[in-house]
């Protein structure tokens, strides 16, 4: 599905299919904001530590770092656009860029990260190890075996330390990590 410019993944399965990467990672912090040249779109550039990478495709030492570009929300406003909480482990379906795959000076690392369809690439996961989704995108996993995959499930509220509480406040997919986890592996075989 595309809404506006961007498609919509309306499943785990078809972020997985799109991702370049897909990992676990906690946003140390930002690196660098900017205004892209040609679109103008100001974004956030972070430092991304890679606590586990689900494809084995973005790091290849534990505690690998990402550069993760995100729009700049002090700039742009959207339902489909937040930004990263420092320390606050996501797990993120990411596309990769690199500096010599688009026009001269926009990619201003040697390769970047962003979040598939910004927000929809990018889950909460809490301390219990339950992935929340940050949009009402992802709505199923056409696959059995996961209970909390085509149940309507309210998004967390947070505590004032940011946290995740699980107070009904509007619907979001939400599953175990270790169910995701195992999604991933059946379909990447």
């Amino acid at each position: 599905m595309v809404l506006g410019d961007a498609t919509v993944y309306e499943s785990i399965e078809d972020l997985v299919e799109a991702a370049d990467s897909v990992v676990v990672g906690i946003p140390v912090g930002e690196v660098l904001r900017k205004t892209e040249e040609g679109s103008g779109l100001p974004m956030v550039y972070w430092e991304v530590e890679v606590a586990e990478d689900l494809l084995g495709t973005a790091s290849t030492e534990p505690d690998d770092t990402l550069i993760v570009s995100l729009l700049d929300t002090d700039l742009v406003v959207g339902e489909r656009f937040s930004e990263f909480r420092q320390g606050e482990e996501v797990l993120l379906f990411l596309d990769r860029i690199r500096a010599d795959e688009g026009p001269k000076g926009v990619v201003p690392f040697d390769t970047i990260f962003v979040p598939l369809s910004s927000d929809n690439g990018v889950f909460d996961l809490a301390d219990d190890g339950i992935v929340v989704a940050r949009t009402a995108d992802v709505v199923s996993v056409p696959r059995d075996g996961i209970e909390e995959a085509n149940a309507t499930l309210p998004e967390p509220d947070r505590t004032e330390d940011g946290q995740i509480e699980d107070v009904d406040t509007g619907f979001r997919f939400r599953a175990s990590l270790e169910e995701v986890r195992r999604l991933i592996t059946e379909q990447t075989g």
